[in-house]
């Protein structure tokens, strides 16, 4: 359901469809869209293309990222998690007792959620190519052709959590936020049973992805599928 198409039901179901206008429902889908990919630890796949700079021990990640997929190099080179480093501190460290630059072989992710760099060990010694593929937040429905990047069996649950929204702020049939937070829990709970899929963290992983009910792709979400993780961080 395209987001045109959600705003007109949401519209001709709500007591003041002038005051309930694009944006405000709008904003509205892209809040339940968050909360189903959050419990179900939706992701998109992400793609950036990075030039490598001689001895620079660090590179910046795109704000969206998530979780490290695979990193490639040159002709085909992969670099892999660093068993020994994990800390710009235990870089300093490494480095100072290694030939650098050179060929990088290992990783390591630093930073807080809005700042995450990956250190290479050890540093380049050329300037090369490099493609990073990673896991990235299901982007926000902004225009009214977007589609929520959610299954698609999924979609009438963004009207339905739009006019209980209404409900609440119009103060109609008693409805308070403690009434909407549990229908979000019972409707993320009957999403789970339906589709016979476990919350993200749980130990016990049902089906794997959505990818035949998705949405068509084009070519501003060319790769997005849905995987669920389980707890120990495995992408399925």
């Amino acid at each position: 359901m395209l987001l045109h198409q959600i705003i007109s039901k949401v519209q001709s179901l709500v007591e003041d469809p002038t005051y309930w206008d694009k944006a405000r429902i709008t904003t509205m889908v892209n809040q339940f869209k968050d909360l189903i990919a959050s419990n179900f630890g939706l992701m998109a796949n992400g793609y950036l293309l990075m030039e490598s700079v001689v001895g620079q021990r660090s590179y910046s990640l795109p704000l969206d990222f998530v979780a490290f997929n695979y990193m490639t190099w040159g002709n085909g080179n992969q670099l892999t998690p660093s068993d020994r480093v994990n800390s710009p501190r235990d870089a300093a460290n490494y480095l100072s007792y290694t030939d650098v630059p050179g060929t990088p072989a290992n990783y390591f992710l630093w930073g807080k959620e809005d700042h995450i760099e990956m250190w290479v060990l050890p540093t380049f010694n050329s300037v090369v190519e490099m493609e990073l593929f990673y896991w990235r937040l299901i982007p926000d429905v902004v225009n009214d052709n977007d589609e929520p990047m959610i299954p698609r069996d999924l979609h009438n649950t963004f009207v339905e959590y739009c006019r209980r929204q209404s409900w609440m702020e119009d103060e109609l049939h008693n409805f308070n936020p403690e009434r909407l937070d549990a229908w979000v829990y019972n409707e993320i709970q009957q999403m789970q049973i339906s589709k016979n899929i476990q919350l993200a963290g749980s130990d016990n992983i049902g089906m794997g992805n959505f990818n035949d009910r998705m949405p068509e792709q084009n070519d501003d979400n060319v790769g997005f599928h849905i995987n669920i993780n389980s707890s120990d961080g495995t992408v399925w």
